[in-house]
């Protein structure tokens, strides 16, 4: 049983800074007063068809094997105990051999919906490390250990990018970043930026990534209750309706790890609302 459960998304006020580097192709928050304003409006759970909600705590090497798909030449693995949870999934992944575990339960209801997991990065060497946990939705239902497809529809990745990483610019190194995308209803990709969203203290320590759509499509990326980015656009409602988790992605061992404590997903009931706060947290 974990020893640490959350009930909720947590508040953090002030404990990240973000900084935009690429401004020109990002949408941006905070939010305009028009976007803002029907986001307090909405009612995700009006009309959604009643859905179980669905978690996976990591409680066992076999239960891990039973109920994803896993993937990449170092699979993601069970993990006794770390950093004082019981029970975690460790990607094992390199950088240039991601490795994926994705869902055999389908989700989705073709409505609102919120995605979450709490998610370590342990750095204990930056040269050339890459450490990223990765929460996110297929793109397409995957049903065998051989999809034709394993692309993520939505993605949200918390990236440590170390130092002397071949191919990324000094400037960006030895830094943490969100990263997020999505698949749009137009059909376009909207994509945040690598280093769009830099975020301070996010590495050796426990940190809840949450995706939240609701009833309009529209999508909402938050770091420990705090909301990072919202593309202006609705998102793909192919993506909303019998599709998988996907989890990964890289945790390559010889200059850091990283963790997922649990996954679940949640649908509204009738009397929720999600309302983005003054700050740009997410209340219920």
């Amino acid at each position: 049983m974990k020893t640490i459960k959350f009930l909720g998304l947590i508040l953090v006020t002030g404990l990240f800074t973000f900084t935009a580097c690429q401004k020109d192709e990002l949408e941006v928050v905070p939010m305009d007063s028009h976007q803002a304003e029907a986001l307090k409006s909405s009612n995700p759970g009006i009309q959604v068809v009643v859905t179980n909600d669905w978690k996976d705590d990591f409680t066992s090497a076999s239960s891990v094997a039973n109920r994803w798909f896993l993937f990449g030449e170092r699979a993601p693995q069970f993990i006794p105990y770390a950093f004082d949870r019981f029970g975690l999934l460790d990607n094992n992944g390199s950088l240039g051999s991601s490795s994926y575990a994705v869902s055999k339960t389908r989700i989705g209801n073709g409505s609102a919906m919120s995605l979450e997991s709490s998610v370590y990065i342990d750095v204990t060497n930056p040269k050339g490390t890459v450490v990223c946990p990765e929460i996110g939705i297929t793109r397409t239902m995957i049903t065998s250990n051989n999809p034709d497809n394993l692309d993520a529809g939505i993605s949200m990745k918390l990236v440590y990018m170390g130092k002397d990483v071949q191919g990324v610019p000094a400037q960006y190194q030895d830094q943490t970043y969100v990263v997020m995308s999505t698949l749009l209803e137009d059909g376009s990709l909207a994509q945040s930026g690598d280093y769009a969203f830099k975020v301070d203290n996010a590495t050796n320590g426990w940190h809840t990534m949450n995706i939240t759509i609701n009833a309009s499509h529209q999508i909402f990326f938050f770091l420990d209750g705090q909301l990072i980015w919202t593309p202006k656009k609705p998102v793909a409602a192919s993506l909303l309706k019998n599709r998988n988790v996907l989890v990964g992605r890289y945790s390559p061992g010889n200059g850091g790890k990283a963790y997922h404590d649990f996954i679940k997903v949640t649908y509204p009931t009738p009397d929720q609302t999600v309302v983005i706060g003054a700050t740009g947290s997410l209340e219920r």
